[in-house]
């Protein structure tokens, strides 16, 4: 099809327009143009709009517990579908949905976690899971290592012999 610039510049114009008015909401700084983009831009939009909140919880996450956290493409997903049917914040949804958690973690003694659709669906199920995964990988370690766990444990002993003085 022939179209001259100012052709051009209308069909990017109409393209672009819904980004020009939601995107300063969002934070972000660039847009990238990908194929994904043009074929869905409502499905692009609305990632790019929840992207800002999903990276507020992560960093303010990590800021409280030292656990760095992301979230899979299911849990996007998810989170966008929330957003949508049921207007809610996702900053908010999160915090509310992983409250308590964090302890969790940190008995496990994970640095970092990956969230997904699962754990935002049912959060203390998912990381009780998680959480019996991790014990009896531990029980599998410490049968392979025992000379290890012995000395662990006589630490405990004598240190707990100490406090009881």
């Amino acid at each position: 099809e022939k179209t001259g610039a100012r052709g051009l510049a209308t069909v990017c114009e109409n393209f672009f327009t819904p980004f020009k008015y939601e995107l300063p909401d969002a934070h972000l700084h660039s847009l990238h143009v990908s194929m994904e983009l043009i074929e869905n831009p409502e499905r692009e939009l609305r990632r790019l709009l929840i992207s800002h909140p999903i990276a507020e919880f992560c960093h303010q996450f990590e800021n409280s517990t030292r656990i760095s956290v992301s979230m899979d493409d299911s849990a996007v997903s998810f989170l966008m579908n929330k957003m949508e049917s049921e207007g809610v914040n996702p900053l908010e949804f999160c915090w509310e949905r992983l409250q308590g958690c964090d302890r969790m973690l940190q008995i496990v003694g994970l640095d970092k976690v990956i969230i997904t659709a699962a754990v935002l669906e049912n959060p203390f199920q998912e990381l009780a899971e998680l959480v019996e995964r991790y014990s009896r990988s531990a029980s599998a370690d410490d049968a392979e290592n025992p000379p290890k766990r012995a000395a662990v444990k006589a630490k405990t002993r004598k240190t707990s012999a100490k406090t009881s003085d």
